[in-house]
């Protein structure tokens, strides 16, 4: 996970497990899930993941990862989403589907997962923890 460190969130779901790394003005910020809210993956069900820069162009292929609880590069999965092939994918933000299948192999020693986005050059406003049912 990019900028992942080493550092591991605690015990209940709203701490960062990934402090912001802010640069060039790129400024990520997820719009769904919320913090700490329950995504419902069982039988198929899918759920769109947005995030949008409030309008502040980010250099784009997009990197989504999303990481079981502790966070550790071994338990994490990434993604890049360019706007040239990926529908929904802009320099301003973006949606993707998650399904149980991309989750698979993560592990979670209390339900919680993490997301982040990160810009071309690793601008990203942190983790967000969540909670799955799969």
């Amino acid at each position: 996970m990019p900028g992942g460190g080493g550092m591991m969130s605690g015990g209940s779901c709203g701490p960062q497990a990934i402090p912001p790394a802010l640069s060039g003005g790129c400024v990520p910020r997820f719009a769904t899930p919320a913090v700490c809210q329950e995504v419902d993956l069982t039988n198929g069900r899918t759920f769109e993941i947005g995030w949008t820069t409030d309008g502040t162009g980010c250099e784009t292929p997009w990197r989504l990862c999303a990481a079981g609880n502790p966070v550790s590069d071994a338990n994490s999965a990434c993604v890049s989403l360019s706007e040239n092939v990926n529908a929904g994918i802009s320099r301003t933000g973006g949606l993707y589907y998650l399904s149980a299948a991309d989750l698979q192999g993560l592990t979670s020693t209390d339900g919680v997962f993490h997301l982040l986005v990160a810009s071309f050059y690793q601008s990203h406003n942190g983790t967000l923890a969540f909670r799955v049912r799969r």
